[in-house]
């Protein structure tokens, strides 16, 4: 959390990515804190029409992280 940029996006509820060339994609950047433990992580190509496939992606990702 040490780039102002990267805190200012992670505060956000929603942030979008642009690209170009029809691009449809939704990307999640999140960040979670479990006792002294933080973790940053991704879920790419989530699905525009479910938002559960991406909480659930990002779930399994922290869950892991926080096992190791």
């Amino acid at each position: 959390m040490r780039l102002p940029l990267f805190r200012q996006v992670v505060a956000l509820r929603t942030y979008r990515l642009t690209s170009g060339g029809g691009h449809r994609a939704r990307t999640w950047v999140f960040e979670a804190r479990r006792g002294a433990k933080t973790l940053i992580g991704v879920v790419l190509h989530s699905s525009r029409s479910s938002l559960g496939g991406a909480f659930t992606g990002a779930a399994k990702v922290l869950n892991w992280g926080f096992a190791r």
